[in-house]
């Protein structure tokens, strides 16, 4: 609106500059105010990087509010910072991504020429080391670096999870340079809590000096049968007890930046024979389980565990006839649905002779729902896992939502112990 001046009052248009000057004052007040005011970013608490971030101004510089002489507040900026996950993602094949889902175990104390070949292709997603592959810690020390170093150069270039059993006791694949650690159900009896907690610190970053950044332990089995194998590697027979020192470990390890993953879900304690011989089967139904099984899986997921082992028992008591590993109603059912595990689910090893076998057995097993297949020892079953993958999408059995599912939450968990940057990504 076109405002006409009052030509009979001689100082109008002195006041209407006046009152300008006034207004334009105010509004600049106003949005230096609003500026300082606002609310900074604070920490993600999600443990996902951040995919956004905001440019802020040197204090001092000629971009800090604090510096100028009442001019306006230079606005931020906001700038989108590349997903790792996202990109390596988009960069992967088919074959690529189905080799992220495997977990390879070797004979020998190096990189055979097929694991070699297997990294060059995709790489796989780890590899399991035992004793046979362990001389002492300079050449697991090389051994480790040595698997890095192929499957950074090869496929995707995606790092390994390089995982062992390094629970105590009687299993302990690593021998030297890690602090020595009594079984499960001894250091339940002899040390505290905390002591637990603090051993299981140690223990993870005398293994991520070593070049392994993931433990399959703890185990979370409730065992009463002082004849079962795994007795010994049990925190005891009582729930709460095995929840609590479970949960000791895992946050030991977490406090390393060890990679946990607990085992064997959902519960091996009450099956009779030991699943590395044979079939093993569980007549114990919800209820039993609900409270006798499941409460030491529950506290690990409550304190963070970021991988959970599925194992080969059969769950008869809960209708099933099927091993765990390749269960839809354990994987999808008792484990995301009813615990509300959100992270990786790795299988035992599929080479056990309680597992389903077959040279399908990987994809059944991805198509049940698990993220990661172990396939520990022989290198035909391992081309096998792969193909049955790959052939498994191709005839779609194996949708590729699923496929892409179980990728993604590989390389987020690599991603989260600083296994997967920028760098790696295509």
């Amino acid at each position: 609106m076109e405002v006409t001046p009052n030509r009979e009052c001689p100082g109008w248009p002195g006041r209407v500059r006046a009152v300008t000057l006034l207004l334009v004052a105010s509004a600049l007040v106003a949005g230096v105010a609003a500026s300082c005011a606002a609310p900074q970013p604070g920490p993600r608490s999600d443990a996902q990087p951040a995919t956004t971030s905001e440019v802020q101004p040197v204090p001092g510089s000629d971009s800090d509010p604090a510096s100028t002489d009442g001019d306006a507040a230079v606005p931020t900026t906001t700038t989108t910072l590349p997903d790792p996950v996202a990109l390596t993602l988009a960069g992967m094949d088919t074959r690529r991504k189905a080799a992220q889902l495997l977990v390879a175990g070797f004979a020998g104390t190096a990189a055979p020429p097929e694991l070699l070949e297997l990294l060059r292709e995709g790489p796989v997603g780890g590899a399991i080391l035992f004793e046979r592959n362990i001389r002492d810690p300079e050449q697991l020390a090389a051994l480790t670096a040595a698997l890095q170093a192929a499957a950074a150069a090869g496929g995707s270039g995606v790092p390994l999870l390089v995982a062992v059993d390094q629970e105590g006791g009687s299993v302990r694949r690593v021998r030297e340079g890690v602090p020595a650690a009594p079984g499960a159900r001894v250091a339940a009896q002899t040390m505290t809590i905390a002591a637990v907690e603090d051993l299981a610190w140690r223990v993870g970053g005398a293994l991520l000096r070593l070049g392994v950044n993931t433990n399959l332990a703890p185990v979370a089995d409730v065992v009463e049968d002082p004849a079962s194998f795994l007795y010994g590697r049990s925190y005891g027979s009582d729930p709460e007890t095995v929840g609590s020192y479970v949960a000791a470990v895992i946050e030991g390890q977490e406090r390393a930046r060890l990679i946990s993953a607990v085992k064997h879900f959902p519960g091996h304690g009450s099956a009779v024979g030991d699943s590395h011989l044979g079939t093993v089967a569980s007549p114990d139904d919800l209820d039993r389980f609900m409270t006798w099984h499941l409460p030491p899986f529950r506290e690990a997921i409550r304190v963070g565990v970021p991988m959970v082992m599925v194992s080969h028992v059969v769950a008869t008591g809960l209708g099933e006839s099927i091993p765990s590993s390749v269960s839809p109603g354990v994987i999808g059912g008792l484990l995301r649905a009813t615990l509300g595990f959100g992270g990786v689910v790795i299988t035992d090893d599929v080479e056990m002779a309680g597992s389903l076998g077959g040279d399908t057995v990987a994809l059944d097993a991805v198509v049940a729902g698990a993220d990661m297949v172990i396939v520990g020892h022989d290198y035909a079953a391992q081309r096998a896992a792969l193909e049955s993958l790959v052939t498994g999408v191709e005839q779609g059995r194996l949708s590729t939502a699923r496929l892409d599912e179980a990728v993604t939450r590989v390389l987020r968990l690599k991603q989260a112990y600083g296994l997967l940057t920028l760098a790696a990504a295509p």
